[in-house]
Order: C-alpha cells, then structure tokens, then sequence
C-alpha cells in the first residue's frame, strides 16, 4: 500500500541534525520527491517529464515503462525462473507504486548522454532554453562532507573505485545498486555512463567490488581515446565519433545481421510447422531446433533495440 509506506517515512525521526553528518538515505530522496509533488501539484512523474525529458529529448526516460517496451529493457530478477524485466528492482520503490524521488526511474544511454550535457551547459537545452539556473547547477555539484553534494558524489581522489585516477576532482556523479553509473567532468568536458544489470544472477564472488572495479576502468575511456571539447560538439559527435563508431555503417550492419536472424527464424518456423518434419525427425534434432528458435527470438529483441538505439 503506497500510502501505508509513505506514512511510515513520514514518521521516521531525524538522525542528525543538518549539516553534522551525511548519510545516505533513501529516505530523504523519498521526501524530496514529495516536496516536488506538492510544490509543483502535480504527480513526480508527470513533473520531470514535463519539465526535464521532454524538453531534453529523453524521450525513452519515464517511470513504469508500458509493457510494449519490456523487450528493450534488461533483466534485474528472476521469479520461479523467469527474468524479469521493466518492474522497478527496488523494494521500497515497488511498494510506493513504482514512482520516488529515490528510485523507479528507467532510461537509456543516449537519454543519459543528453541529460549529461545539459549539466555541462549548466541547465540549459541544446537549443538554448535555459531550464535550470546555472547558479542552481553549481550548487547542485558543490562538495560536501564526505565527497556528498545535493543528489550527487564528488569524486573520491584517494580511490580509484567507480572514477579511476583521470577524472578531475571536480567530477561529480551518482552510481546505482543495480549496476548503474555516470560521471560528469566539467572541467574537461567528458562524461561517462555505465549501465549494466550487475543484480542479475552475479556469478562474482564479490560482485559489487568487481563493478566498482569496471566502472572505474570505463571512467578512462575518454583519456585513453583523447576525447576532448565535447561540449562544443553535437551530442551525436560526443557519443559516437568519440568512440570511432561510424553510425551510419554500424546501423547497416545491424539490419543485415537482423534479416539473416529473421531468414533463420522463419526457415526453422517452417520446419516446426511441418507434421511429417516433426514426426519423422529425431527428438534431439527437433529440441535443437525449438531451442535454437528460443536463442533466436532472443537474439532478434536484442538487435531490434540496437537499432532503435542507432534512430
């Protein structure tokens, strides 16, 4: 029950007082949503779209992703052998309808990408529509104790965990239980995201020390591939020259490999579809084949969404 939980936050006493001591809570980005709520009168959800996606482009952001978009978005659980994909992972989050300041929230790399930039731009659109005042921004970004700012982390300068060692120490960022990251350098430009499903069946003994370990060798691609000035270039020039990926090419690539894929499904389709295939046939020979299709529908979801990716 959504209210049931949110009476319950609201009745938890404050541990410190403010400014004596940081500690994450998930409580307080719980109130903060509420705060919105009020102050704007209208639902979280509908207030960030409103007011942030939509006018970034981010398009693919959005709490309680519909059903139509389960086949783009990754797995994070399993129930009775299932994966499942597109229910909010977080306990609390689930149980206050899936919208919170806290958690909830579903989006893409490119989306990310934009979001990144418009805090580079320091709260304005690519166009120049000013949404947030860059006085704001600052204060957003302004270390704290304990490497904390408002919603975000500052980097750690004694640790190479999640940043690496190139990042400057200006570089703010937030990273996720799930396996989540993205770090923003303004005082050289860059920005990195990672996105991975790091709660899904972890076969590392210690999973969570392996992703801090990743994150922080992902945070040094932009050095080690010379990215610089990013801000100055389009968002697609940031993303994709930066990493010597050619769009146009890889999308035609995609699509070929998408066809063969579909050639295969609908040839081993046929041959399940036949009753004198399927009788005739050994049973292996027809388990490798349902087993095949499996991997190829699979298979198919996953390139699908690479190319709604590429546009």
């Amino acid at each position: 029950d959504p209210a049931a939980a949110r009476r319950l936050v609201m009745a938890e006493p404050l541990r410190w007082p403010p400014g004596r001591r940081v500690v994450y809570s998930d409580l307080n980005a719980m109130l903060l949503g509420w705060v919105v709520e009020v102050v704007a009168g209208v639902p979280l959800d509908s207030f960030v779209t409103r007011e942030i996606f939509r006018p970034l482009g981010m398009s693919a952001t959005m709490y309680r992703p519909p059903r139509s978009l389960r086949g783009r978005i990754i797995p994070v659980g399993l129930w009775h052998g299932h994966a499942i994909a597109g229910e909010v992972h977080d306990q609390n989050a689930a149980a206050l309808g899936g919208v919170s300041g806290h958690a909830g929230l579903y989006a893409t790399g490119l989306d990310l990408a934009r979001f990144a930039q418009f805090m580079l731009r320091r709260g304005t659109t690519a166009q120049g529509t000013r949404l947030v005042r860059g006085g704001a921004v600052d204060a957003f970004v302004r270390r704290g104790p304990g490497n904390r700012a408002l919603g975000w982390e500052m980097r750690d300068t004694t640790s190479t965990d999640n940043t690496g060692h190139l990042l400057s120490p200006a570089a703010y960022g937030h990273t996720g239980f799930t396996g989540t990251a993205m770090w923003i350098d303004p005082a050289r430009d860059p920005f990195v995201i990672v996105l991975t499903n790091r709660v899904f069946a972890p076969r590392a003994r210690r999973p969570i020390t392996e992703l801090k370990r990743v994150r922080g060798a992902v945070a040094e691609i932009p050095d080690v591939l010379g990215a610089r000035d990013i801000r100055s270039r389009g968002l697609e020039d940031s993303v994709y020259v930066d990493l010597k990926i050619d769009v146009a090419a890889e999308r035609e690539k995609l699509k070929k490999e998408f066809e063969k894929i579909e050639k295969e499904l609908a040839n081993i389709d046929r041959q399940l579809g036949n009753d004198s295939f399927t009788t005739k046939a050994p049973a292996h020979v027809v388990d490798k084949l349902r087993t095949r299709r499996e991997e190829l529908i699979v298979l198919k979801a996953k390139m699908q969404s690479k190319l709604d990716e590429l546009g």
